[in-house]
């Protein structure tokens, strides 16, 4: 982990997995969770892009995990259950990889909306989260788009439930495409 938040989710994760408060420790970490849910980054995005506050980026490859939450409920019940799960962090995920091109234009069409023709260069957005740097300065406070937020955008996160699905036999069942127009009902953005 590089941030102090990081840092101490590993420091829980120990104290879990080593310090003697849990019988029967296991971990579970998550991908970013999706699902029928009004609060997250994935619904923030789903209104932006229903609002028009959300322009469209250009493809550039970035590769993110998720995971739907009807999945983290599967996983954690079969780390519950099996004995061999005991003393084991496991990570989760829905086993797909979704940049976050794809997820803009799976948001427009669960909306009935064409996919733009056209992206908003990277260069633009680096002037834009560099500006909004500035103005967190100024505030003292984060402003809604910076370097970090940029970052999210269009940095990668990927992670691998080989681990569970060979030792637990956790199949996720959900996928973030065939999801989103039940996300975007429950949103009741349409």
């Amino acid at each position: 982990p590089e941030t102090p938040y990081g840092r101490s989710k590993l420091e829980a994760e120990r104290l879990v997995l080593e310090g003697g408060y849990v019988p029967e420790p296991v971990v579970l970490r998550l991908s970013m969770v999706y699902g029928p849910m009004k609060k997250g980054n994935l619904p923030r995005m789903v209104e932006a892009v229903a609002n028009r506050r959300f322009l469209p980026l250009p493809e550039l490859g970035n590769m993110r995990s998720m995971v739907h939450v009807d999945d983290v409920i599967q996983a954690a019940l079969l780390a519950a259950e099996r004995p061999e799960a005991m003393g084991k962090t496991y990570i989760i995920s829905d086993c797909q990889m979704y940049s976050t091109r794809k997820i803009y234009e799976w948001i427009c069409e669960a909306l009935g909306r064409s996919v733009p023709g056209w992206a908003i260069p990277v260069s633009i957005l680096k002037i834009l989260a560099k500006a909004g740097d500035g103005i967190s300065l100024m505030l003292g406070r984060r402003f809604m788009f910076d370097s970090d937020a940029l970052d999210k955008l269009i940095g990668s996160a990927c992670y691998s439930s080989e681990k569970i699905e060979r030792e637990l036999g956790f199949r996720p069942k959900r996928d973030l495409h065939s999801v989103l127009p039940e996300i975007v009902a429950h949103l009741d953005l349409k």
